[in-house]
């Protein structure tokens, strides 16, 4: 049995101005590589509880920054938000959680989950800190694990990710835990739950690199996390 998998998406303006649904295809055939069985979700607060009880498992996907008055900050570097799918993932994510069913959060997915559960993001990492993630799908940077976590059993010690972002989490949020670090442990760039529920973070963008043993385990980790449920 194949586990159903909710991948959220970007909203934009399409031909002749109608909106459109656009998640990259790499994330579903991700979610089809580790077992499960992709459905893409459309940004409607109302429906959250009604997915969150059709789905096995969620995966937020990348995309725009947040609203910083979501996590009670000004504006200080983030880009224009979609409020529709800022309050679409915040309660499609609190529905999950409510549920104990699993949920892998990817690049802004990962910043979801922060903001969810009470944390702050860093609205520019290059202001913030000096730090540049240039959108060169060919750059790779160092990230080295911090404890026994999700990804012990996938990955070395240190190791190369991709990553295309200039925000990030902050302090973890309260019930979350920083697993995985970057730029000489100045950024985060893991989460899990501190109290080992299904709920993960990665910063970079495994579903582009499936080439890789690693990278696909967290798919098959998500989709068995999600038949254990």
């Amino acid at each position: 049995m194949r586990p159903v998998i909710g991948i959220t998406g970007n909203r934009r303006n399409g031909d002749q101005g109608r909106e459109e649904l656009w998640i990259p295809s790499t994330y579903g055939d991700a979610v089809r590589l580790g077992g499960g069985l992709p459905i893409f979700l459309q940004a409607a607060s109302e429906d959250a509880e009604t997915l969150a009880e059709i789905m096995d498992g969620l995966l937020l996907s990348g995309g725009g920054d947040l609203d910083p008055r979501l996590y009670g900050r000004a504006n200080a570097g983030s880009e224009p938000p979609d409020p529709q799918r800022d309050a679409f993932e915040l309660a499609v994510f609190a529905a999950m959680r409510r549920r104990g069913k699993p949920v892998l959060g990817i690049c802004r997915g990962m910043q979801v989950i922060q903001c969810a559960m009470g944390g702050e993001l860093i609205q520019d990492i290059s202001r913030a800190l000096g730090i540049e993630h240039p959108s060169d799908p060919a750059w790779r940077h160092e990230v080295c694990l911090t404890e026994e976590s999700f990804l012990s059993t996938l990955f070395p010690t240190q190791f190369l990710v991709n990553s295309t972002h200039h925000q990030a989490v902050g302090v973890p949020a309260p019930g979350l835990r920083a697993c995985a670090l970057g730029a000489q442990g100045r950024l985060v760039e893991a989460v899990e739950a501190a109290d080992g529920s299904p709920v993960w973070g990665v910063q970079w963008h495994p579903e582009r690199l499936t080439d890789q043993a690693g990278m696909r385990g967290l798919f098959t980790m998500l989709s068995e996390a999600c038949l254990k449920g």
